[in-house]
């Protein structure tokens, strides 16, 4: 198994947590009255953001959720805050790596124009 699909796995995983999260604190909120409604409805679009295996927008959703119910200092909001952030540093590893990846390749195909030229 590559990293990616344990990365996609991973995430699925995440966004199922988080959606229990938001869904918990959407029924149950501890921040004002308004907040249920606008709660729920990120939820309803974290749910369908999940259907389509977006699971980045589903946490994000999740995260503006916890915002209205619970706010945000409040643990849970920070826990899923953190799985974003990590999420998102991963994406640009991958990125790094890629970009690495293309650098060395050009540098492989300069010093290979050059060699065929001496």
């Amino acid at each position: 198994m590559n990293e990616e699909t344990t990365n996609t796995e991973q995430t699925s995983e995440d966004a199922i947590a988080c959606l229990v999260l938001a869904k918990f604190h959407a029924e149950y909120p501890t921040k004002n009255e308004d907040a249920p409604a606008f709660a729920r409805l990120c939820v309803s679009d974290a749910i369908e953001c999940f259907k389509k295996k977006d699971y980045y927008y589903c946490i994000m959703r999740c995260l503006k959720s916890l915002a209205y119910s619970v706010g945000v200092e409040h643990p849970d909001y920070l826990l899923v805050k953190q799985l974003i952030e990590d999420e998102s540093a991963y994406l640009q590893r991958q990125l790094d790596v890629l970009k690495i990846g293309e650098l060395i390749d050009s540098a492989f195909t300069q010093a290979d124009g050059r060699s065929k030229h001496s």
